[in-house]
């Protein structure tokens, strides 16, 4: 039964264009980040290391923004 209920929120969210390649396509994300093979819940280290590389390339960036009030 879970199987058929995941199968109609999977088509849902099709229909939806809730896909991470949708929702950067639209411009509501700047980029995708990678998840290891197999999901992020199968290795913390390559998730926590992914994170980490695209928080900080995007910390630089905004923090060499000048703000205008």
């Amino acid at each position: 039964m879970s199987g058929g209920i995941l199968t109609k929120a999977d088509q849902a969210a099709e229909a939806m264009k809730l896909n991470a390649d949708s929702i950067l396509e639209l411009g509501l994300i700047d980029e995708i980040i990678a998840e290891p093979l197999g999901g992020a819940h199968r290795n913390y280290d390559q998730v926590s290391s992914n994170l980490s590389k695209v928080i900080l390339k995007n910390l630089d960036e905004l923090t060499s923004c000048q703000l205008m009030f």
